[in-house]
């Protein structure tokens, strides 16, 4: 799936929130409580190709990990970055 609309992109999340149950998805970089504690150092993948770049984001909800994973892409375009939302995946 690829959205440039903004409306749908926020359907789609709220969606998966409420499919999952959780409230709100954590900003990046918000503290994680997990059990048992451990370093989370695994929150954002990059990888990239001759036309941009594609991010991977593993998403948390009230400091906890949620098991599901924010797939965006970046594409390089006349001088600018293009942003296109794929999806939310289970991990």
């Amino acid at each position: 799936m690829e959205w440039d609309d903004t409306e749908e992109i926020r359907e789609c999340i709220q969606g998966t929130l409420d499919m999952n149950d959780f409230d709100t998805f954590d900003e990046y970089g918000v503290p994680c409580n997990f059990h048992p504690q451990y370093e989370y150092h695994h929150e954002v993948e990059f990888y990239e190709h001759p036309e941009g770049f594609d991010a991977e984001y593993d998403l948390t909800s009230g400091g906890e990990l949620v098991y599901l994973r924010l797939q965006l892409t970046f594409l390089y375009l006349e001088g600018r970055v293009k942003r296109i939302f794929h999806t939310i995946d289970p991990m």
